[in-house]
């Protein structure tokens, strides 16, 4: 589980003073542009200007090194007061990116507080303007050039999300983000905090993986995507780690709760086709009694995909109260509550795992009857 109480998992090396910021030339050959008949002489003739050609593939291949000269020039703020709180940016030296988001109204639950969806909506923007503030976005989010020629695209495989406090409308709140990667995965950590009061909002930990979007299936990281993206990536750090248990499998004869005929629409599919987070986590949480989810709410949600869903498909969802065991936090004396989850396709076979945790609400939830 993550703590509130460990070290600022943000650790790393300290970067020079700041310079002035210069025009940064990859490009040994600054030709000035064309004159406009030698631009109809190429017209005419069919072909294309080979200095515009030259400076675009020099460039690309520049693209690893103009971000490691950035950063021994200095000039990534660390002090996120010289940034626009909106529009954010890089900070640490290159390897995190922050930037604020105001809570709207359509952000909010049945409790005006900030939702479950919304959160998981702030971690992914947040991501995509990490991948395109460091470059690394060619035709997709985060995807780099040797994916895009391999036609590979980034797949969520588990996440963890602890909840500490809830924002209402109007609060801003700061998110930040950083990665690492290696030959197995990435790994993805995102911190939010609420800036008017300071108190953690949430933190997430995300692991992906690499599929072929022909075949549908996992593959693994090849040396030129990994060239692509290590100089971005900072070291692993143990301390940050989420909690690496698996969640158990159910039995169907055993479980407590179950609800069946959920169908996936159309409109529940993302950019790579797939069922979206927030669409498997409501699944998730239609095995649980309504009357818990009055009077409690998520503090702790791990969610584990299993299997790509589709939109003919129906699924079940199943439920069961946890053991002393599989939560920690109940043989520490909290009053939480635990369950096991598991959404099965009609066939049988598993699409999602999950566990979540649960502590009473502040004040009771609406009623909406």
């Amino acid at each position: 589980m993550l703590s509130t109480n460990s070290s600022p998992w943000f650790v790393v090396p300290a970067t020079p003073a700041l310079v002035p910021r210069q025009t940064l030339c990859i490009c040994a050959d600054e030709q000035k542009s064309p004159n406009p008949k030698f631009w109809s002489a190429c017209r005419d003739w069919g072909r294309k200007p080979r200095t515009l050609s030259c400076k675009c593939e020099k460039a690309e291949e520049a693209r690893p090194i103009r971000i490691l000269k950035d950063r021994m020039e200095g000039r990534f703020r660390d002090d996120v007061s010289e940034l626009d709180p909106f529009k954010g940016g890089l900070v640490d030296g290159g390897t995190a990116f922050w930037h604020c988001l105001s809570v709207k109204s359509c952000d909010l639950d049945c409790d005006l507080k900030l939702s479950l969806e919304a959160v998981l909506k702030y971690n992914q923007e947040t991501v995509v303007k990490h991948w395109k503030c460091v470059g690394i976005h060619d035709g997709g989010f985060g995807i780099t050039p040797a994916m895009k020629r391999r036609n590979l695209v980034w797949v969520l495989r588990r996440t963890h999300i602890s909840f500490h406090s809830y924002p209402s409308w109007k609060d801003v709140v700061e998110v930040k983000t950083r990665f690492h990667i290696s030959r197995r995965r990435l790994r993805f950590e995102c911190l939010i905090h609420n800036r008017k009061t300071k108190e953690t909002v949430a933190r997430s930990i995300s692991l992906f993986l690499v599929m072929d979007k022909s075949t549908r299936k996992l593959s693994t990281l090849l040396d030129d995507v990994l060239r692509e993206i290590e100089p971005h990536s900072v070291e692993y750090n143990p301390a940050s780690s989420m909690d690496e248990k698996r969640v158990r499998q159910l039995d169907a004869c055993e479980v407590d709760y179950i609800r069946m005929g959920l169908t996936p629409m159309w409109t529940d599919l993302n950019s790579n086709t797939h069922i979206s987070d927030p669409k498997f986590i409501n699944w998730t949480f239609e095995g649980i009694p309504r009357l818990l989810l009055k009077k409690y709410e998520i503090s702790n949600l791990w969610l584990e995909y299993r299997r790509e869903c589709g939109v003919d498909d129906d699924l079940q969802s199943l439920s069961v109260r946890a053991e002393d065991e599989t939560v920690p936090a109940l043989m520490e004396g909290r009053d939480l509550i635990g369950f096991n989850h598991l959404l099965l396709l009609r066939n049988g076979d598993e699409a999602a795992r999950a566990r979540t945790e649960w502590r009473p609400r502040c004040t009771p939830a609406r009623s909406t009857s």
